[in-house]
């Protein structure tokens, strides 16, 4: 068999390697998404009363924070919450923007105006280690996080290539923290819930 033909043979081997390899990975993918998906009929009920009667913690949790989140119109009607659901909002809103993009998502959306009230808000429901990653994630602006959307993309993308990629190092670095999970989050807003239910009634 001649060197060229042994070549061609390896490198077909290499080549069904690489494609076995990725469709194992994509294989993986595939199942791990579908062990997520949420159960769209929870975050279709409307009824507060409803949602009192859900058991499972986590459907509850997903159920209430839709409810929240439609009432102040996804933050920009906050006068329309008290106290304690206010903390909850910003709470479950920090915790979804960083699930979907990292804490850079969540100053750049929105709701990042909310940011100045992160540390307080997990505080208050016990979630002392995401606080400290809230603390940190925040100093990239110093002593206060602008309320204007412009002013902290101004922050997250600054001119200097040096700094951008400081604050890009201090977020990353935020984002797998959080990732750790090590405040039970699920748990800790149950039980904020549940501990100021009369705040949550209406």
């Amino acid at each position: 068999m001649s060197v060229k033909i042994r070549i061609i043979i390896l490198l077909v081997i290499v080549a069904i390697l690489i494609v076995g390899f990725f469709a194992n990975k994509f294989k993986q993918k595939t199942d791990t998404s579908a062990n997520i998906e949420i159960d769209t009929s929870i975050i279709e009920i409307k009824n507060i009363d409803d949602i009192w009667k859900i058991e499972e913690k986590e459907d509850f949790i997903v159920a209430m924070s839709q409810y929240i989140a439609d009432k102040c119109e996804y933050g920009d009607d906050m006068d329309s919450l008290n106290e304690k659901q206010r903390v909850f909002y910003i709470t479950q809103a920090l915790e979804m923007e960083v699930n979907n993009g990292g804490f850079s998502q969540f100053f750049f959306n929105s709701d990042g105006c909310f940011g100045n009230e992160l540390v307080a808000s997990f505080e208050k429901i016990g979630a002392m280690k995401t606080a400290e990653i809230c603390k940190k994630a925040i100093s990239i602006y110093g002593d206060s996080v602008p309320t204007d959307r412009d002013e902290r993309e101004t922050v997250l993308t600054p001119d200097d290539e040096k700094e951008e990629e400081k604050i890009e190092e201090i977020l990353n670095e935020c984002d797998d923290a959080f990732f750790e999970y090590e405040d039970d989050l699920l748990e800790l807003n149950y039980q904020f819930i549940i501990n100021n239910k009369e705040s949550f009634l209406k």
